[in-house]
C-alpha cells in the first residue's frame, strides 16, 4: 500500500464514528487538490441538527481534512458550516488548498 492509499484508509477508520452520526453514514472520502503533498476531505451533515431553524442550532455540515504537506508535517482541520456549497466551505477548502511548506532562509 503506498502512502496516498494509507493515507486515505486511515482517514476513513478515524472518521467512522463521525459518519455513524451523520446523514450520510459513510466516509466518502475525496482527494483534495494541493500545491504540494496529499490531502483527503469529507462533509458529513449532523443527523440531529437536520430540520432545525438556523437559529436554534449549530453548524449543520462538518467537514474533516487531513493534509500530509511534507514528511515532518501533517495538518487535521474540522470545519463547521450550514452550507457544503456555500461561500464559507468553498473557502475553508480553498484556503487548505493552497497551503504549502516553505523552507526557511538558512
Amino acid at each position: 500500500m503506498d502512502t496516498e492509499e494509507k493515507l486515505k484508509a486511515d482517514f476513513i477508520q478515524s472518521s467512522r464514528r463521525i459518519a455513524a452520526a451523520s446523514v450520510e453514514k459513510k466516509v466518502d472520502a475525496k482527494k483534495m487538490e494541493l500545491r504540494s503533498g496529499i490531502g483527503f476531505y469529507c462533509a458529513f451533515t449532523d443527523e440531529s441538527l437536520v430540520g432545525k431553524a438556523k437559529g436554534d442550532r449549530d453548524a449543520q455540515i462538518a467537514t474533516r481534512y487531513i493534509l500530509v504537506l511534507s514528511d515532518s508535517v501533517m495538518v487535521l482541520v474540522t470545519s463547521y458550516t450550514d452550507d457544503k456549497d456555500g461561500v464559507a466551505w468553498q473557502s475553508a477548502k480553498s484556503a487548505l488548498e493552497s497551503l504549502t511548506i516553505v523552507p526557511p532562509d538558512k
